[in-house]
């Protein structure tokens, strides 16, 4: 009899950001086409009229409705002007008051949520062009004579050229040992 290894199975993971992009787009996918997967199935167990949207970073949009995505638009946006032709919506009235609370509250929720992604991109964007001109200026100091020294003779250099040669190593030196560490 041969004995199999111990599997592990699904693993719970930690609900957070997602720091790589590659990492982040492949999780997307896969979570997307379970949400919509989800919601298809519980439009048929239950018999419940369902829209699901999703819209990726590059702003493709995912969908799923039954019957579809525009008869649920259509019908939470006549429950919003109070024209419902089903007033009692899972065992629960809601008036048009109700719902237009629920919709702003979604609203301001994406709203604070699109600002802090604006500002996260925004501070990333300065944090970027910071490290460019970093960047740039350490090229500037070290680049200039940098290549003519290292071509040439370091017997025929004088004193100051030659303390001017071993800073502008020492600056390079740190450069690359700071981007290997």
């Amino acid at each position: 009899m041969v004995k199999s290894k111990p599997r592990t199975g699904k693993k719970k993971i930690e609900i957070k950001r997602i720091e790589k992009t590659a990492a982040r787009d492949v999780c997307f996918s896969k979570r997307c086409r379970g949400l919509i997967k989800k919601a298809g199935e519980l439009s048929l167990l239950c018999d419940a009229n369902i829209a699901c949207v999703v819209f990726s970073r590059g702003g493709k949009a995912f969908s799923f409705g039954h019957p579809s995505v525009d008869d649920v638009a259509n019908r939470l946006a006549s429950m919003a002007m109070g024209t419902s032709n089903n007033p009692s919506v899972g065992g629960r009235s809601h008036n048009s008051g109700e719902v237009t609370d629920i919709l702003q509250r979604q609203l301001k929720h994406e709203h604070v949520e699109l600002k802090k992604s604006l500002l996260t991109h925004e501070e990333d964007k300065q944090t970027m062009e910071k490290q460019e001109m970093e960047k740039e200026t350490v090229e500037k100091e070290t680049g200039g004579h940098l290549m003519e020294w290292l071509n040439s003779e370091v017997n025929i250099l004088g004193v100051d050229e030659l303390e001017e040669l071993q800073y502008k190593l020492l600056v390079v030196h740190v450069d690359v040992s700071a981007r290997l560490y």
